[in-house]
């Protein structure tokens, strides 16, 4: 997903249809429905994940400071690890906007979908909109 330029000094206002206003700053990801001139995208290529590399579980005696294994652990077990929590992506600061309407042509599924992402709501790919008008009460009284 394209990104805001990291240089960008300032905040980009955007208006994205059933959601209002968005603000982007340096380096936010541009959300889908946001049109942006080309100057503020970051045109830099992503680096390349390294791949990763099995690294050898032998123990040398060159290493006296490896430490020892844990009880049930055998030496020449690598350690368990747990993997670090990933952490989401900073949502983009969304303005106060008018809700879609609960019924009628203006209220439907796509338009309360996208009103309730602007609202940072995760909201289920098969959700019918009376499920989405739910899931942003729900917000609400939270």
């Amino acid at each position: 997903m394209p990104k805001i330029r990291s240089d960008l000094e300032g905040v980009v206002y955007v208006e994205i249809d059933y959601v209002g206003r968005v603000t982007l700053v340096a380096g936010d990801e541009i959300p889908d429905g946001a049109v942006v001139g080309d100057h503020l995208i970051d045109h830099t290529p992503e680096p390349e994940p390294e791949p990763e590399t099995e690294t050898s579980t032998e123990q040398t005696d060159s290493n006296p400071e490896q430490p020892e294994p844990e009880t049930g652990q055998k030496a020449d077990e690598p350690e368990q690890v747990a993997p670090a929590p990933e952490q989401p992506p900073a949502a983009p600061v969304v303005a106060p906007v008018k809700e879609p309407a609960r019924s009628g042509p203006k209220g439907t599924t796509a338009a309360w979908k996208a009103y309730a992402e602007g609202l940072g709501i995760d909201v289920p790919d098969d959700a019918q909109r009376d499920d989405i008008i739910d899931l942003v009460d729900a917000r609400k009284e939270s």
